[in-house]
Protein backbone atom coordinates (compact mmCIF):
# COMPACT_ATOMS: atom_id res chain seq x y z
CA UNK A 1 0.00 0.00 0.00
CA UNK A 2 1.42 3.62 -0.98
CA UNK A 3 1.80 6.35 1.90
CA UNK A 4 1.33 10.10 1.24
CA UNK A 5 4.18 11.61 3.34
CA UNK A 6 3.90 15.47 3.52
CA UNK A 7 6.50 17.95 4.98
CA UNK A 8 4.89 20.77 6.24
CA UNK A 9 7.98 21.80 8.09
CA UNK A 10 11.18 24.25 6.43
CA UNK A 11 13.40 21.41 6.15
CA UNK A 12 13.43 18.57 3.65
CA UNK A 13 12.85 15.50 5.54
CA UNK A 14 14.59 11.88 4.66
CA UNK A 15 12.45 9.15 3.68
CA UNK A 16 14.66 5.87 2.89
CA UNK A 17 17.10 7.37 -0.36
CA UNK A 18 14.35 9.91 -0.84
CA UNK A 19 14.11 13.50 0.23
CA UNK A 20 11.03 15.54 0.71
CA UNK A 21 10.97 18.60 0.37
CA UNK A 22 9.18 21.66 2.44
CA UNK A 23 5.59 21.71 1.04
CA UNK A 24 5.59 18.53 -0.83
CA UNK A 25 3.57 15.37 -0.48
CA UNK A 26 5.39 11.93 -1.61
CA UNK A 27 3.89 8.53 -1.92
CA UNK A 28 5.91 5.69 -0.56
CA UNK A 29 5.34 2.13 -0.15
CA UNK A 30 4.29 1.43 3.64
CA UNK A 31 6.85 -1.00 4.25
CA UNK A 32 9.73 2.22 3.47
CA UNK A 33 8.13 5.26 5.84
CA UNK A 34 9.21 5.25 9.14
CA UNK A 35 6.74 4.51 11.73
CA UNK A 36 6.91 8.54 12.49
CA UNK A 37 5.43 9.38 8.82
CA UNK A 38 2.32 6.97 9.42
CA UNK A 39 -0.79 7.69 9.94
CA UNK A 40 -1.68 6.35 13.38
CA UNK A 41 -4.32 3.39 13.00
CA UNK A 42 -7.64 3.88 13.34
CA UNK A 43 -9.23 3.88 17.15
CA UNK A 44 -10.81 0.62 17.68
CA UNK A 45 -14.65 1.52 18.93
CA UNK A 46 -14.77 1.23 22.47
CA UNK A 47 -17.10 -1.15 23.94
CA UNK A 48 -18.98 0.93 26.09
CA UNK A 49 -19.36 3.18 23.13
CA UNK A 50 -20.56 0.71 20.75
CA UNK A 51 -24.51 -0.65 21.74
CA UNK A 52 -24.97 -4.02 19.60
CA UNK A 53 -28.14 -3.47 17.65
CA UNK A 54 -30.66 -5.88 19.15
CA UNK A 55 -31.58 -9.03 16.92
CA UNK A 56 -35.87 -8.36 16.40
CA UNK A 57 -35.54 -12.18 16.22
CA UNK A 58 -34.46 -12.78 19.11
CA UNK A 59 -36.69 -10.06 21.31
CA UNK A 60 -39.48 -12.13 18.57
CA UNK A 61 -38.57 -14.73 20.43
CA UNK A 62 -39.06 -13.71 24.06
CA UNK A 63 -42.28 -13.05 23.29
CA UNK A 64 -45.23 -16.10 24.17
CA UNK A 65 -46.49 -17.83 21.71
CA UNK A 66 -49.42 -16.73 20.23
CA UNK A 67 -47.38 -13.19 19.31
CA UNK A 68 -44.51 -14.70 17.65
CA UNK A 69 -47.55 -16.93 15.78
CA UNK A 70 -49.39 -13.85 14.77
CA UNK A 71 -45.70 -12.22 13.55
CA UNK A 72 -45.04 -15.15 11.45
CA UNK A 73 -46.77 -14.05 8.06
CA UNK A 74 -44.38 -10.86 7.97
CA UNK A 75 -41.60 -12.28 8.01
CA UNK A 76 -39.27 -13.29 5.11
CA UNK A 77 -38.62 -16.99 4.35
CA UNK A 78 -34.99 -16.25 5.35
CA UNK A 79 -36.47 -14.87 8.78
CA UNK A 80 -38.62 -17.48 9.44
CA UNK A 81 -36.02 -20.53 9.05
CA UNK A 82 -33.59 -18.45 11.12
CA UNK A 83 -36.15 -18.17 13.67
CA UNK A 84 -37.11 -21.54 13.95
CA UNK A 85 -32.61 -22.16 14.30
CA UNK A 86 -33.11 -19.72 16.92
CA UNK A 87 -36.37 -21.41 19.06
CA UNK A 88 -34.65 -25.14 18.25
CA UNK A 89 -31.09 -23.98 19.83
CA UNK A 90 -33.09 -22.22 22.73
CA UNK A 91 -32.83 -24.33 26.56
CA UNK A 92 -36.71 -25.22 26.14
CA UNK A 93 -37.62 -24.93 22.63
CA UNK A 94 -41.38 -24.15 22.54
CA UNK A 95 -43.63 -26.85 20.19
CA UNK A 96 -46.16 -24.31 19.35
CA UNK A 97 -43.31 -22.13 18.26
CA UNK A 98 -41.71 -24.94 16.22
CA UNK A 99 -44.69 -26.40 14.45
CA UNK A 100 -46.04 -22.36 13.65
CA UNK A 101 -42.97 -22.10 12.60
CA UNK A 102 -42.97 -25.13 9.97
CA UNK A 103 -46.77 -24.69 8.90
CA UNK A 104 -46.08 -21.18 7.74
CA UNK A 105 -43.06 -22.79 5.93
CA UNK A 106 -45.06 -25.43 4.39
CA UNK A 107 -48.01 -22.87 3.60
CA UNK A 108 -45.52 -20.50 1.66
CA UNK A 109 -44.01 -23.58 0.08
CA UNK A 110 -47.92 -24.34 -2.09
Amino acid sequence: MRVPVHNSGKLPIYVGACIVLPGETRHFDERDVPAQFLPPPPEPESIENSVPSPDPLAELLQGKVPEIVAALPALSQADLDQLGQLEQLSAAPRKGVLSAVAEEILKRAE
